[in-house]
């Protein structure tokens, strides 16, 4: 077996062993587009990719995104661990343990000092058995729109009907987020008056936003705007998507001039009247307006629905900044979701 560098050649095979290992969703589309645009679109980088072969076979893939993080005035270069897969007939051989211990020391290398992520269950262990260590996790509220709808949609996946009830269409008023992100220059002289973060935040810049809501392949992302004074003072990107026969809205991220309380329940308001889904879902952080008002204005998701964010140190971290401390942290669901 050898481990090789990722060319760009190589996407089609890993396009191939993905769906082969992984399985072909309705809701996750792994093609070629969408490997394109996560992988080698992102402005924070190419993503570093460590391949693994058996006499030429792709047998495994380990990826890490890059991504810069604000912490403390600084922009610091970190990764997401993302898309680990191994061909069915080459599991339980160590090839995740070997590529991501192979994958860590190259990225340490090229200049990251820290990973992090959400695994799910199941990899959650093989992580921490690896040196991830638990950050903490990050809660999910939930605001239901359509409680009947709601009710009757689980009851009917809770029955395992087969039978699929005819789509209500989702009458959602906000226009697609490359819609609003035409107008770089409101955007810009948006993200100009954000107010200084204390804790460990995305770097948001216009090449950011533009790729991470306006460029992706398949999602419907949509963007909720509101204006003070013929200035655009607020915005909110969503994503829609079904889930479980319901129509569900991920609020992605909340972006609000000075952090202003009024303009951040004004821009809640327009946002619950304007995303026609079933219910909307929130991470309600502890920083800033938005989080403080969503836990007042909706309901706490199961725990298991939370996610629990792991993260491992490669190489030095800013002083002062403990990375494995919940508190110093500012992410949103944009950071998380369908990544």
């Amino acid at each position: 077996m050898e481990l090789v560098d990722y060319t760009s050649a190589d996407s089609t095979d890993i396009v191939s062993l993905m769906n082969l290992a992984l399985g072909r969703t309705a809701e996750v589309q792994r093609d070629a587009a969408y490997w394109h645009w996560k992988h080698e679109c992102n402005p924070c980088g190419h993503s570093l990719i460590l391949l693994a072969k058996v006499a030429g076979q792709l047998v495994g893939m380990r990826s890490f995104m890059r991504w810069n993080l604000h912490v403390q005035d600084q922009i610091v270069p970190v990764a997401k661990p993302v898309d680990t897969v191994t061909h069915p007939e080459f599991q339980r051989r160590g090839i995740f343990s070997m590529l991501t211990q192979a994958a860590c020391q190259r990225a340490a290398t090229a200049g990251v000092c820290f990973l992090f992520n959400t695994p799910n269950r199941n990899s959650r262990p093989g992580y921490l058995q690896l040196g991830w260590r638990e950050v903490g996790r990050l809660p999910v509220r939930v605001r239901p729109r359509r409680p009947l709808v709601i009710a009757t949609g689980l009851l009917r996946s809770w029955l395992g009907e087969k039978r699929q009830a005819a789509r209500q269409p989702c009458k959602c008023t906000a226009p697609a987020a490359a819609e609003v992100l035409a107008d770089r220059v409101g955007i810009e002289t948006l993200l100009a008056t954000l107010p200084a973060q204390t804790s460990a935040t995305t770097v948001r810049n216009y090449p950011w936003l533009h790729w991470r809501y306006a460029e992706h392949p398949h999602a419907d992302y949509r963007a909720v705007v509101f204006h003070e004074g013929g200035e655009l003072a607020g915005l909110a990107f969503c994503r829609i998507r079904r889930r479980r026969r319901l129509t569900e809205a991920i609020v992605d991220d909340v972006l609000v001039r000075e952090d202003r309380e009024g303009t951040m329940v004004a821009l809640i308001q327009q946002l619950v009247r304007a995303i026609g889904a079933d219910y909307i879902v929130a991470h309600a952080g502890h920083h800033g307006s938005f989080g403080r008002l969503w836990r007042r204005c909706a309901w706490p998701a199961p725990r298991r629905t939370s996610l629990s964010l792991l993260g491992r140190a490669i190489g030095p971290l800013p002083a002062g900044w403990d990375a494995f401390d919940q508190t110093q942290w500012n992410l949103c669901l944009g950071d998380l979701e369908g990544l």
